[in-house]
């Protein structure tokens, strides 16, 4: 009798041991995960009675999710009666011109391009990261779907060296100091 406990309790160890190293869900897709935690939780709740705090955390423990990501899915479920897909993953893969030694000579034309057109004279609009990144998708040949985006060049200016700097009109006149105020 004793040798069949230990030899369970053995054999538990090495499946937890086995579970720990190798997860069942590292090939489900996140957008499944997703759906199936927001069911769960929802049957847990509303079919099981289980308090929702105590489901979330259950569910996005064995799913290796966050509470808080499990938590909004199900809220927002519960409202449009649907889970949104992710855009994870699906995004159009290009190559970062920022990084790439082929693309010194861009990386040169880009700075050469701040520099002349980042200070504006009297009257002139200075550079701003709306004209930068249309300028850069000109440049590479990009448009519709496939450009990068403005945040993205902003962040590629700062990887060069440069802040970014917003520039208010700001002026401010104490008026009882003026020698004609009595």
């Amino acid at each position: 009798m004793e040798q069949a406990t230990r030899q369970r309790e053995e054999s538990a160890a090495d499946l937890i041991q086995h579970l720990t190293l190798n997860s069942l869900l590292d090939e489900v897709s996140f957008d499944f995960k997703r759906r199936l935690a927001v069911s769960l939780v929802l049957k847990c709740v509303f079919i099981h009675g289980m308090d929702r705090s105590n489901a979330v955390d259950s569910i996005s423990s064995l799913l290796e999710i966050a509470s808080r990501s499990v938590s909004d899915w199900t809220r927002e479920h519960e409202v449009t009666f649907a889970v949104t897909e992710t855009k994870q993953g699906k995004h159009p893969k290009t190559m970062s011109p920022i990084n790439s030694p082929e693309y010194q000579d861009f990386r040169n034309k880009m700075r050469c391009y701040v520099k002349e057109n980042s200070i504006g004279g009297k009257g002139q609009n200075r550079l701003t990261a709306k004209t930068l990144q249309q300028w850069v998708n000109e440049e590479l040949g990009l448009d519709g779907d496939v450009c990068y985006s403005d945040r993205t060049v902003c962040l590629w200016l700062h990887s060069l060296g440069y802040t970014l700097n917003s520039v208010k009109k700001a002026l401010y006149v104490d008026g009882r100091e003026r020698p004609d105020s009595g």
